[in-house]
């Protein structure tokens, strides 16, 4: 359908054919590839399993502010990738935004993945609670979102002058 055209579109089926290829190649526009890090290859000999599943107490309570709160707290990931810091804070917090919080509802409770206030059992109510207490407890400061504040009216009004008052 790509390559030759149909010599008569109103052949049965052939204008539907072009038609739902149309919609395919619209979907297939719409994705976007991630840019893949590649991963570093360690030649040093293969962990243990204790440096594999470190204690809660080996993450400080404090981060880095370029570190993603979510990552840390994933045990899924290799220890690298946990503590991996971004270049940039603007880098993590779009990171966060994309990757993570679009899975939690505006008021869905969370708890803290962090390995230390998880094992504490920290619930926090709702992704704003979760952002506060990302800066409060762990330094991680996150997008608020932008709230719409109407403009007051900077207009002054003159009060009207009697002749009287002259």
């Amino acid at each position: 359908m790509l390559c030759r055209a149909p010599r008569n579109l109103y052949e049965p089926g052939a204008l539907e054919q072009r038609c739902e290829l149309i919609r395919t190649m619209t979907k297939l526009c719409r994705h976007r590839e991630i840019r893949r890090r590649p991963i570093a290859f360690d030649p040093v000999a293969p962990q243990t399993k204790q440096e594999d599943s470190p204690s809660a107490s080996s993450f400080p309570l404090v981060c880095d502010p370029r570190q993603c709160l979510l990552c840390i707290g994933d045990e899924g990931l290799p220890l690298a990738q946990r503590m991996f810091c971004y270049s940039r804070v603007a880098k993590m917090m779009d990171h966060i935004e994309d990757e993570h919080l679009r899975r939690f509802a505006p008021d869905a409770m969370i708890t803290c993945p962090h390995p230390t206030c998880r094992k504490e059992g920290v619930p926090l109510e709702g992704v704003l609670h979760f952002k506060r207490h990302a800066q409060d407890v762990h330094s991680i400061k996150l997008r608020l979102p932008k709230v719409y504040i109407p403009e007051q009216s900077t207009k002054r009004t003159v009060a009207s002058c009697d002749s009287h008052d002259l």
